[in-house]
């Protein structure tokens, strides 16, 4: 990134910018790395910072609690000072994202657990899916020599688009004992998160913000003596990554935003390293424009995958063996049912009246069991409404019925790895842990893909208090 020393333009168009980095990358060799923010995960059906302290405040403002509540709350959490936080609830007040970790802290003092479940729930379920700016961004991650991206969110959407559009499994380094990784394999995307992941106790606290983590620093000030930062949906309001991008000498540094004039601090720090404010629509619409710049280059054009041709390609591909699978499986169940019930005849001739009759329905039983299995959409219909029964008796809290429901479907489909998974659930909520790990792991032995089971695995071993094994 060349400019005159003598003047320097922080300003830059989107055009300009997009000529820099591509004319950059084919004609000089420079590598860019990505630095996402919350700002980057709002289509994808996660909120912005913004939307949860607005959130967070009208909880904490509600008349059944009030002023005496919050003062309360400061004094469980040890934030002693009232002008830290009293100037937030005035009518008046205009948030501003520094208030983000004030508020977290107030509305879920001495609530841990019940903060974790609450951005557990925020990020993930299937209403959270990637949006289009992360099918592009996975594009440039697995077709160019850019594959970093370093984040301070907690979410999984970089990594599931580049599952779903190259079926590529990226090295996540989800917390800083790991970070010695970043710097490791070249030819593998790399998604760096600073403030951990969802996963990994993620930090979300003032005091957890004020400075980066020791383990981190290094190895992020060798990643970026290598690649040029590229900031899109980040604020820079911690005092974490932010603090770092301060102290570093950058190669240069474009930082994108949807405001006209950067903040004062981002502005002093694009200023020491030559860098530019790009303002912009959005993430989507950014990285659209990136990837589409990109491909102005004939050999990338060549080697590009479209990620939507992928996607139809690979999920039939998937569905095809799936049901290939569970077609075998259902026919081989039939042929033993059937021998069963022949045997069952053989042994009710002898029977007396009451016998026979019993053996009659049961019979009827197991016959009706052969066509649910051998019928694909009855089997599909009979699992998914088994799964939805032990959902609705999970959320009730009747964990017996829910056991009982889970057994049920085991005994039906003892090689369903979803059955094994919701029992262990509810055992782990019985307090049952042992029995609820041994569950998980059959989970995992009958689906090993399954990011979810493994993460299940690790609350339960965390609730043991065997963090090395979670870990």
């Amino acid at each position: 990134m060349q400019e005159n020393e003598t003047y320097h333009n922080s300003k830059m168009s989107p055009q300009r910018f997009l000529d820099h980095i591509a004319e950059g990358y084919f004609e000089a060799q420079e590598k860019f790395c990505f630095i996402l923010g919350a700002g980057a995960s709002r289509n994808s059906g996660i909120r912005t910072a913004t939307e949860l302290m607005q959130e967070w405040r009208t909880y904490l403002l509600e008349e059944k609690r009030g002023p005496s509540y919050i003062r309360e709350c400061a004094k469980e959490i040890k934030m002693e000072d009232p002008k830290s936080y009293e100037h937030i609830f005035k009518p008046d007040y205009h948030l501003d994202s520094n208030d983000y970790f004030t508020l977290f802290e107030l509305r879920f003092a001495g609530r841990k657990n019940v903060a974790y479940h609450f951005l557990e729930k925020e990020m993930t379920g299937t209403d959270k899916f990637p949006s289009y700016g992360f099918f592009s961004l996975s594009s440039l991650l697995s077709d160019t020599e850019n594959r970093l991206v370093i984040t301070t969110n907690f979410d999984s959407m970089v990594e599931d688009a580049l599952f779903f559009c190259r079926g590529l499994h990226p090295l996540v380094i989800g917390h800083e004992k790991l970070a010695a990784f970043i710097n490791g394999d070249q030819n593998k995307p790399i998604i760096a998160k600073v403030h951990r992941d969802l996963l990994y106790q993620p930090m979300n606290t003032a005091a957890e913000m004020q400075k980066l983590q020791v383990e981190w620093k290094s190895p992020l000030s060798d990643a970026l003596a290598i690649y040029t930062p590229i900031v899109i949906g980040y604020a820079g309001a911690d005092h974490t990554l932010m603090s770092l991008l301060e102290d570093l000498p950058l190669k240069g540094i474009y930082w994108c935003g949807i405001e006209r004039e950067p903040p004062e601090r981002i502005a002093n720090l694009l200023k020491k390293n030559h860098g530019y404010w790009v303002t912009i629509d959005g993430f989507d619409e950014i990285m659209y424009r990136i990837e589409a710049r990109f491909l102005e280059n004939e050999l990338l054009k060549k080697k590009y995958k479209q990620p939507d041709k992928y996607m139809k390609e690979h999920s039939k591909e998937q569905l095809d063996r799936y049901s290939q699978q569970r077609k075998k499986l259902a026919e081989d169940a039939a042929v033993v049912l059937k021998k069963h019930l022949e045997e069952n005849r053989n042994d009710a001739s002898g029977a007396t009246a009451d016998q026979r009759t019993e053996a009659t329905e049961e019979l009827k039983a197991k016959a009706a069991m052969v066509e649910a299995l051998t019928t694909e959409e009855g089997k599909m219909k009979s699992t998914s409404d088994l799964l939805k029964k032990i959902y609705i008796a999970f959320t009730r809290g009747k964990y017996d019925d829910a056991r009982d429901l889970c057994n049920q479907g085991i005994g039906l489909n003892p090689d369903n790895a979803e059955f094994y998974y919701s029992r262990g659930v509810t055992l782990h909520e019985m307090g049952r842990y042992d029995e609820a790990l041994a569950d998980k792991a059959k989970a995992i032995e009958l689906d090993p893909g399954n990011a979810g089971y493994y993460y299940s695995r690790g609350v339960t071993l965390h609730e043991m208090g065997r963090y090395d094994e979670a870990l």
